[in-house]
């Protein structure tokens, strides 16, 4: 059977040779699919909870809001933990990102100021002796183009601000504006100089951690109702699931259409190797009717067209899921960025086996059905070129 096997391998090298490229490729699209699913949410969380975010986060005009209300929402059932932060808002236009203005709502923070909830870290510092310096995230500094001891300018309220990008902040409440909002942290001199401007407008940022069996819409409907029995309107309120569906929601949708095109192809490629497998034995009727007359069982003859296949496949899914290294860390950062934050993805088993086990098994099942019916092959009849399908 091994040199019925090899025969037919050398006998259509072509055909084999494209079916092995279809299926790397179609390995390369999926495995990139399973392992941004996998790890772009993964590594979101790890980074949410290393930062200590908070789970709710409510910012509210600092004239309408007071210390005792925190008092209040730390007594709520469901409430861990709470902090308070200042913050200036505006709406702002940004001057030349990706070479339009692009209007915003924009929450200023002070970068010296330490959160016991919702932190943030810094990267790629320069120094400058601009009093008007800021630490954007890392989704204008990519998206938008601005690079450290360039200027970033804004428009507000008709007045024109120009600020020095400092460095790369990386937190994960407003690091890119899916949320509707978007954070910067000023140096002491920027935010000192801006608090007195009419045009910004002072809130304070009440921020909660639920307990673990908490229901966070529960907690997140009690905080609200809380606002609203005390006058309070809220500039924005964000709870964690909703923040993460937001700034993922364009990576996840291109990792969907990844994973849907990877199907597709399979899918073709599987019916075309069908097609292959039935015209081999239209065409080689006789050929099978004499090796089944001296000898080889139906079995034999339905595994010497199967089992190609699944060599080829086999060998091209391992070189489709290595190969799909190459183009996944760049895949990765291009969505981490669109969703605020960055990491770099490793080797992922799970991803490698699925991918690999799962067309193997697709492509075994439709090529076992379409030379199943080998088994009604009768030598003689073969040997004449009958139809193999039609009972004798």
């Amino acid at each position: 059977m091994k040199n019925l096997i090899l025969h037919n391998l050398n006998k259509a090298k072509g055909q084999f040779l494209s079916f092995g490229v279809v299926m790397m490729i179609t390995a390369v699209i999926l495995n990139c699919a399973l392992v941004l699913l996998f790890q772009t949410s993964a590594a979101y969380d790890s980074l949410f909870d290393e930062l200590n975010t908070a789970d709710i986060s409510v910012a509210a005009p600092a004239a309408l809001s007071g210390d005792a209300l925190l008092h209040d929402i730390a007594a709520l059932d469901g409430v861990l933990d709470t902090d308070v932060g200042e913050a200036l808002f505006a709406q702002s236009t940004l001057q030349d990102f990706q070479n339009a203005a692009f209007t915003m709502n924009t929450y200023f923070y002070r970068l010296s100021v330490t959160r016991k909830l919702t932190r943030h870290t810094v990267a790629g510092q320069t120094e400058t002796t601009d009093e008007m310096s800021v630490y954007i995230p890392l989704y204008l500094s990519e998206l938008g183009g601005y690079r450290t001891g360039e200027q970033i300018r804004y428009v507000i309220d008709g007045t024109e601000y120009a600020f020095t990008v400092k460095g790369i902040v990386n937190e994960m409440q407003y690091g890119n504006y899916g949320t509707g909002f978007i954070g910067l942290f000023l140096t002491d001199e920027a935010y000192d100089r801006l608090r007195t401007d009419e045009a910004f407008t002072p809130v304070r940022e009440y921020l909660i951690r639920t307990e673990a069996h908490a229901d966070l819409a529960s907690v997140k409907n009690t905080v609200v109702t809380l606002f609203k029995e005390k006058n309070i309107s809220a500039l924005s309120v964000l709870d964690r699931r909703t923040t993460k569906d937001s700034r993922t929601m364009v990576s996840n949708t291109i990792v969907l259409f990844l994973a849907a095109f990877a199907t597709l192809v399979l899918l073709v490629s599987i019916a075309l190797s069908r097609f292959r497998i039935r015209n081999t034995i239209a065409e080689e009727i006789s050929e099978m009717g004499v090796l089944k007359g001296i000898g080889y069982t139906s079995r034999m003859l339905k595994y010497s067209q199967v089992l190609p296949y699944l060599l080829v496949c086999g060998a091209s899914l391992a070189c489709g899921v290595a190969l799909s290294y190459v183009p996944v860390p760049v895949i990765a950062h291009t969505l981490a960025v669109q969703s605020g934050f960055s990491y770099t993805p490793v080797f992922d088993v799970p991803a490698a086996l699925i991918t690999v086990v799962s067309i193997l098994v697709i492509v075994f099942v439709f090529t076992l059905q379409a030379s199943g019916k080998i088994k009604k092959l009768e030598p003689v009849n073969a040997i004449r070129g009958t139809d193999p399908f039609r009972p004798a």
